[in-house]
């Protein structure tokens, strides 16, 4: 797209630049994506035409950033890679996305969780980029780190005894194992409807600790909506 509205810009520049004289009126034609024109009537002096001339080489030179902010919402779903941690956890993420473009910052917060296992993270920061969004969507990446904590229990086993009357008795019991500290993430999506504002998203993301030996690494999935 960038392109296109470059050659149009130069186009535009050329045809008036060549054909504009000063004092009369000089029809102006402008070749538009799919094939269509847009013709206009100008009458420029000398000072209009150098005029023209700055803004069109300024816009092209230094276009405007497309800046948004987008939040989201998402359900998750995933585990603690390790042999302890039980099940699929279901869970929460609200974040917001800052966008400069295509490339954005995005700030979150994000827990799964079940009775074997937990993780959660607050705040995650993490660099976002999306690749040639169309109006149906795009492919995005992103890396960054955040501050979270895992819990998974562990050692499972069963105690028996006898109490003080002589009555047998057994219980089961476990170890809980709990860290918390800095920790790296990197995801990979697909955002639907770029353009829109409302959009679907799905994504994979990967969390884990930056000191491998305090705990296993985290894989979830998203499913939700930006706005």
């Amino acid at each position: 797209m960038k392109k296109t509205l470059i050659g149009i810009a130069m186009g535009a520049l050329m045809t008036t630049a060549a054909l504009a004289e000063e004092g009369k009126n000089t029809e102006v034609s402008i070749d538009l994506p799919e094939g269509k024109t847009a013709t206009t009537q100008v009458r420029l002096d000398d000072k209009a035409i150098a005029k023209l001339e700055s803004s069109i080489h300024e816009g092209i030179m230094n276009p405007k950033k497309d800046r948004t902010k987008v939040g989201y919402i998402k359900v998750l779903a995933g585990t603690l890679m390790h042999k302890d941690a039980k099940g699929i956890a279901p869970g929460l993420s609200i974040g917001r996305t800052v966008m400069v473009d295509n490339t954005g910052v995005d700030f979150s917060l994000n827990f799964i969780g079940n009775e074997n296992q937990a993780y959660w993270s607050f705040p995650r920061v993490m660099w976002k980029q999306f690749f040639e969004p169309s109006e149906t969507g795009g492919f995005f990446i992103g890396a960054g780190a955040s501050l979270g904590g895992t819990y998974y229990r562990t050692n499972f086993h069963e105690v028996t005894g006898t109490n003080w009357n002589g009555d047998p008795y057994s219980y089961s019991t476990h170890d809980r194992h709990e860290t918390f500290g800095a920790m790296l993430d990197g995801t990979i999506g697909y955002q639907f409807n770029f353009h829109e504002k409302m959009k679907g998203l799905v994504d994979l993301t990967i969390a884990a600790p930056m000191i491998p030996q305090l705990d296993a690494p985290v894989i979830f999935v998203g499913f939700g909506i930006a706005y």
